[in-house]
């Protein structure tokens, strides 16, 4: 859910920095991703502990919270679990601020993914009236995490079968229909060597956020899926196209002469904004406060006033810079090893790519 919703509003902003080396960067996401949240409890938590520098995610011990897949880790990987957390506990003992920042961060971060699931929600399926609609789309998010609405790991996965379906349909589109070429001359790349590369950085952060917090085997198989998905609209719409707008996949089946499987597009929107921003808005307020009301009230107000600003790159970008800032924050509490450099330098390096496309 996330990493669909990751293609439908990032897909666009990444192609616009990155050009046809936008799939590197999603690649290059992917990497960072395993290996930064390798052993790092079970997917999808917010943090092993809050004491540990992070929340206990919305599910708790049946955790399928967001990972997609729902499965549980088995008794081996408890164990490993809680000595991880256990030394987690002891690196940030002389440190007791830091824990509350990277769990800010955390919290920050998933209400960003609110943000961008409402933002691409009503951009692709009322644009004309963008920020009412995204508005009231974090409301209803609101409201229906007060009724306990949510969903469980049978219809996660359901969900996430009927996304893979529909990105298969549209890479058939694509490569079922040879592209049109556009009037204007696409150019021949976007730069010199070092604009190339820090278009895959920012490419990478873009898609950070949407692929973290998964089970590794999720990030796999969506992180193939949402490349073999650029890779097919790069090639109905070349990057030039691509990049113009932040709905640019609803033009790859006017290019594509589908104009009929346009409403279609707009159920896939609805299947994969809905739930990713459910999931990320119960993760986001677990716990944040003994009333149910105010840790409900507050955080759908942080999240509907960026939501109805922020056009969805603004919202992926942002979502992105809080992202690695807890990657980063979150390394720099763990244990002492080369590891914790290599994870929080990469996060540094990949916020300093995103900076050079704002």
């Amino acid at each position: 859910m996330w990493i669909a919703l990751g293609v439908l509003g990032g897909l666009a902003a990444a192609v616009a920095g990155a050009g046809w080396w936008a799939p590197a960067g999603m690649a290059l996401a992917a990497a960072f991703v395993l290996v930064a949240e390798a052993g790092v409890g079970r997917p999808g938590v917010l943090g092993h502990a809050s004491a540990a520098g992070g929340t206990r995610d919305r599910g708790g011990a049946e955790n399928g919270g967001a990972t997609g897949d729902g499965g549980a880790s088995e008794d081996g990987d408890e164990v490993r679990d809680e000595a991880r957390a256990e030394t987690a506990r002891a690196a940030v003992a002389a440190r007791p601020g830091l824990p509350r920042l990277v769990d800010g961060f955390a919290r920050a971060a998933r209400l960003a993914i609110v943000v961008l699931a409402a933002s691409t929600f009503a951009a692709y399926l009322a644009p004309d009236h963008r920020p009412a609609v995204a508005v009231l789309l974090v409301a209803g998010v609101a409201v229906a995490d007060v009724a306990g609405i949510g969903l469980d790991a049978y219809w996660r996965r359901w969900v996430g079968g009927l996304l893979l379906v529909a990105g298969g349909a549209f890479v058939a589109v694509c490569l079922g229909v040879s592209p049109v070429r556009s009037p204007v001359a696409e150019p021949g790349g976007i730069g010199g060597p070092w604009a190339v590369v820090a278009g895959v950085l920012s490419a990478a952060a873009l898609f950070v956020p949407v692929l973290r917090g998964r089970s590794r085997r999720t990030v796999v198989v969506g992180a193939v899926a949402a490349l073999v998905v650029a890779g097919a609209a790069l090639y109905q719409l070349g990057p030039l196209r691509l990049g113009l707008s932040s709905t640019s996949l609803r033009d790859v089946f006017v290019a594509a002469d589908a104009q009929p499987l346009v409403p279609v597009l707009g159920g896939v929107v609805a299947l994969a904004c809905l739930p990713a921003a459910l999931t990320a808005f119960g993760t986001a307020r677990d716990g944040a406060h003994p009333s149910r009301v105010v840790s409900t009230v507050v955080p759908a107000a942080v999240a509907a006033i960026p939501a109805a600003l922020l056009a969805p790159p603004a919202a992926v970008t942002v979502a992105a810079m809080l992202a690695l800032a807890e990657f980063a924050t979150r390394a720099a509490t763990g244990p002492r090893g080369a590891r914790r450099v290599a994870i929080v330098v990469t996060a540094v390096v990949l916020f300093g790519g995103l900076l050079t496309r704002l």
